[in-house]
């Protein structure tokens, strides 16, 4: 389950925690996501892991960068492994810039196209100035159950505008980006081999509590660290999904419109089993004009997407 402990949380809250310069810098530097994992957290920028941070032992927590980064001759800052002290954590903290560059020009070589608008997609719904009009909370990127090898773009928390005076009308969202026409064909990664992977997540009960209940706690985490900003109605005490159904969303971003590739997989009749799906909703996200602000009349049934992707001639 993917939660961290009342020591670490206070570690990170409290003004006179150890982590607290770590936490004030991600609040500050909107470049930079704050995922939290199983006794640890990971700190993502464009997309790629710029600080994982987990816990040893009360006060004490192995800090790291993925030195990948520096593997193109990019120099890479010496940094304590362990932070067991607040000057360690500001040593951190006030490193991220130069880690950064770092990992800019690394960017310039390897590209990573899906995983930057993962975390876009997450900064506009939970911490933008139009957030608190969202009604999809990101609350994971790259989530990887438990005993599986594959990895789900992003988990979402749907909440409704119209019921936000009690959580029971919370339902979860498994949330699949492709960029570019290239990437919903298919194949090991296209949009059926997704499908099929979220189904057997979905009918393996075990691992499907697990990810019902690590949705909650990294809700209820990530707000209180001021990382989900949502107007909490009278009484809020914590998030508990009680519909608990998913909605499965693909979101295709800057798809080529002189491509056939879509309406080829959206007609493939495997595909299109999938948009009967007992055990969740398949809908496709349009943009309300531009922007990747998630709301519920944003998200189309396939029946009504092919409508729009026969219109326009995709």
């Amino acid at each position: 389950m993917r939660k961290i402990s009342n020591d670490y949380m206070d570690d990170l809250q409290n003004k006179k925690g150890i982590l607290r310069p770590i936490l004030e810098k991600v609040q500050k530097d909107h470049t930079l996501l704050f995922t939290i994992r199983e006794n640890y957290i990971n700190v993502y920028y464009r997309g790629g892991n710029i600080l994982r941070l987990r816990e040893l032992h009360k006060n004490s927590y192995q800090a790291k960068f993925d030195e990948n980064y520096g593997r193109f001759g990019q120099v890479v800052p010496i940094l304590p492994s362990i932070i067991s002290n607040r000057r360690e954590a500001e040593i951190w903290a006030d490193s991220i810039p130069k880690l950064k560059v770092t990992m800019d020009e690394y960017f310039v070589v390897n590209k990573k196209s899906e995983r930057e608008y993962q975390q876009l997609v997450a900064h506009e719904n939970n911490l933008s100035s139009i957030s608190k009009e969202s009604e999809y909370f990101i609350t994971d990127i790259e989530y990887s159950p438990p005993g599986y090898r594959n990895r789900f773009d992003m988990l979402a928390i749907h909440w409704p505008a119209s019921k936000r005076k009690s959580t029971k009308h919370c339902r979860p969202a498994i949330i699949e980006l492709k960029y570019g026409a290239s990437s919903v064909k298919s194949g090991k990664s296209g949009l059926i081999k997704h499908l099929k992977d979220i189904e057997t997540l979905i009918n393996d009960k075990n691992s499907y509590n697990d990810l019902i209940h690590s949705l909650e706690n990294q809700f209820d985490q990530l707000s209180q660290l001021d990382l989900i900003k949502f107007i909490k109605f009278e009484n809020y005490q914590a998030m508990r999904i009680v519909t608990r159904k998913p909605e499965v969303i693909l979101i295709l971003a800057n798809y080529n419109p002189r491509s056939q590739q879509l309406l080829h997989v959206l007609n493939d009749p495997e595909f299109q089993t999938y948009s009967k799906s007992p055990i969740f909703d398949l809908k496709f996200f349009i943009a309300s004009f531009s922007g990747y602000g998630l709301h519920s009349q944003c998200m189309f049934t396939l029946t009504e997407f092919l409508k729009i992707v026969e219109f326009f001639g995709l």
